[in-house]
């Protein structure tokens, strides 16, 4: 974003300084509905069309064209752009509880503004992700006006194109649509709550405990990058960001303490990953799950906990691991923060977030006043301290830099009202996902591996909230056509979308931390794709087992929670290939075979002579008593191979002390 930026003085600096803090401003009034309180009724694609106005106006003024143009000055056709963008969304925000009224009617002023805005959003957001999410956005664009042109299941009827241009413009489900929304008030209230978090000294906070709860043991450095990854990631949510702000201090740390370069890298970008399935933010998708699902975000985050513990038990064992199998130690305690220390100066920076879990699972607030109040109490606790104490210059500092890092997602998340609109439109996402569901054959597995390569495949390259929105509208409903419950389909979608940060070839959060780490980028992912076993894995436990979202009793929950977090560790250490002592072929295998059993759902049943037998129960069986026999035998081996070595020190000390006893009585 940096080198895309104009570096502008006078009066273009300061425009460009309103505009960033204008947006969370405008966001913190619409979200504590004051509008209301002054008497003013003001329907939410309003609000939506003013949030994306502002984000289109700042990018055009804030954002070069390309690399090499001018960084000093606004070109006028800049200028033309950003004057485009004040009418585009000016007209919907002034006029729209009138124009939804007439929206059936064709009106050239609509179709006009219509195609200035979607030309407006396209190069916005080429200027600020690429020409990848561009290009997909402007293929969905384009394919109503010929869909009646295309062959097999792309061809629909024939559509009145200036109803099209109309539908992407004002219909709820376009520019303004729900990823507009959400990213608009809930994505924003988190990204307010997390800078002045961070920049209070909250960050420093979650990265010195994390570095003197772990870093003194065995792998300490790289504890510290998952532990750390943790706490950023529940907040950020953010893979390439969270890489690149935490990898700049563990990846140096792990490379000193003896990590290969390749390993460090592909940790960190594994350890950011998991902030994308992390609650309570989960890069914004969360908050968009709930919304298409319409049920309550405390709900999602819930459900989304028990997975994302396993991503970080599996992460966390195979990290474990390596360090004993390479000699690694932990850090000395001298150059480690004291823990006591570092709770006694900001144990108050934890205020917020239990505020934040009160609010949501307590008083059950909405997530985006949620959010608030948690801010509020960062403020309070702030004052407390008189580094933290932040001024009326530091505010106005905290709210530009949101303006300014709301600017991709939210950018992107209007275009992706472009392709939820070209979707709906035509209904190729019915017709895409009975193809599918007709292609597996009612195979439910094979629908969902097929889901989960179409899904590391879009998401290459592209922001996560594009892909969720994408792929859920094309695949979601053969998954749940064919029984997944909808939000095991949901989160499954957002795994393997997370999973494109670090899959090969294109992985996005593998090349910073790769960059960082001066280590090959495709070794590099493949090592991470190792390292992240379970968010391959996981999904496919919880879709075919939906207990594991907390979707059943107590009872179905703990049949499935300890068979597969058993069977993830299993699986890590034959991964790692070491347990007490490195491990041959033969026993990695056994130790994989068996936490694959685990992982089995034990519902399934098999019919003989029209009796159904627990087969899955039984291959849960089969798996644990292989695990349990692994872990014996390898125990056993460890032990015996310590007791040889016994003997013989005992019997050269026995032998020594005769000698010193015989001298002593000759003597």
């Amino acid at each position: 974003m940096e080198s895309k930026s104009r570096q502008l003085k006078g009066a273009w600096r300061m425009a460009v300084k309103v505009f960033s803090v204008l947006i969370p401003v405008v966001g913190i009034l619409y979200i504590t509905n004051v509008p209301f309180y002054l008497g003013m009724s003001i329907y939410r694609m309003q609000y939506v069309a003013v949030f994306v106005t502002l984000s289109t106006i700042l990018t055009f003024l804030a954002v070069k064209p390309t690399r090499r143009s001018a960084p000093d000055r606004v070109p006028f056709y800049d200028i033309i752009c950003a004057l485009a963008s004040l009418a585009m969304g000016g007209y919907v925000a002034i006029y729209y509880p009138t124009l939804i009224i007439y929206m059936a009617t064709i009106s050239t002023t609509n179709v006009i503004l219509g195609i200035v805005a979607i030309v407006l959003m396209l190069e916005a957001t080429r200027r600020l992700v690429g020409s990848t999410v561009m290009i997909l956005a402007a293929i969905f664009t384009i394919y109503p006006f010929v869909s009646h042109l295309l062959p097999g299941i792309l061809n629909t009827r024939p559509l009145v194109w200036q109803r099209v241009v109309t539908f992407f413009y004002l219909n709820p489900d376009g520019l303004f649509g729900v990823p507009a929304g959400v990213v608009s008030t809930i994505v924003l209230a988190y990204m307010i709550f997390g800078a002045f978090l961070f920049i209070t000294g909250g960050g420093q906070f979650l990265t010195d405990f994390a570095m003197a709860a772990v870093g003194k043991y065995r792998g300490g450095p790289a504890k510290v990058s998952v532990l750390s990854s943790g706490l950023f990631g529940m907040i950020a949510g953010s893979p390439s960001a969270i890489a690149a702000t935490i990898g700049v201090i563990t990846i140096p740390m792990m490379k000193k303490a003896g990590y290969s370069s390749t390993f460090a890298g592909a940790l960190q970008a594994t350890a950011a990953t998991a902030g994308t399935i992390c609650p309570p933010v989960m890069s914004a998708v969360a908050f968009l799950i709930a919304e298409f699902l319409q049920m309550p975000y405390a709900q999602v985050a819930l459900a989304a906990a028990v997975p994302a513990f396993l991503y970080y038990v599996a992460l966390y064992a195979q990290v474990d691991l390596e360090a004993p199998k390479t000699g690694i130690k932990g850090l000395p305690r001298e150059a480690l923060p004291s823990l006591r220390k570092s709770i006694k100066e900001g144990w108050f920076f934890i205020i917020p977030l239990i505020v934040l879990v009160i609010c949501l699972f307590t008083l059950t607030l909405s997530a985006e006043l949620s959010a608030l109040f948690a801010t509020a109490s960062v403020v309070a606790v702030a004052c407390l301290s008189r580094k933290t104490r932040a001024g009326l210059a530091r505010f106005v500092h905290i709210l530009e830099n949101t303006g300014r890092g709301m600017l991709e997602i939210g950018i992107v998340s209007a275009v992706a009202g472009l392709i939820v609109g070209a979707i709906t439109v035509t209904g190729l996402g019915i017709t895409f996902s009975m193809s599918l569901a007709t292609m597996a054959g009612g195979n439910v597995f094979l629908l969902l591996l097929l889901a989960a390569v179409a899904c590391i495949i879009l998401g290459m390259g592209m922001p996560i909230i594009a892909v969720y929105i994408v792929v859920v509208i094309l695949i979601g409903p053969a998954l749940i056509q064919l029984g997944i419950p909808p939000l095991a389909a949901h989160l499954f979608v957002l795994y393997f979308g997370a999973m494109s940060f670090i899959t090969p070839p294109v992985c996005i959060a593998v090349f910073v931390t790769a960059a960082i780490a001066k280590s090959s980028s495709m070794r590099t992912g493949f090592l991470a794709t190792r390292l992240s076993i379970a968010a391959y894995l996981v999904p496919f436990v919880f879709a075919f087992s939906p207990a594991l979202l907390l979707q059943g009793t107590p009872l179905e929950f703990i049949m499935v929670f300890i068979p597969t977090t058993l069977g993830i560790i299993l699986i890590a250490i034959s991964l790692a290939g070491y347990l007490f002592r490195p491990l041959n072929a033969a026993e990695r295998v056994w130790a994989g075979a068996a936490g694959l059993a685990l992982l089995i759902p034990n519902y399934l049943n098999l019919k003989i002579n029209g009796i159904d037998l627990p087969l899955g129960l039984v291959i849960n069986g089969i798996g644990l008593a292989l695990g349990i026999l692994f872990y014996l035998r390898h125990r056993r081996k460890v032990r015996a191979t310590r007791l040889a070595d016994v003997p013989v020190t005992a019997n050269s000390e026995a032998e020594t002390i005769n000698d010193r006893l015989k001298e002593g009585g000759s003597k």
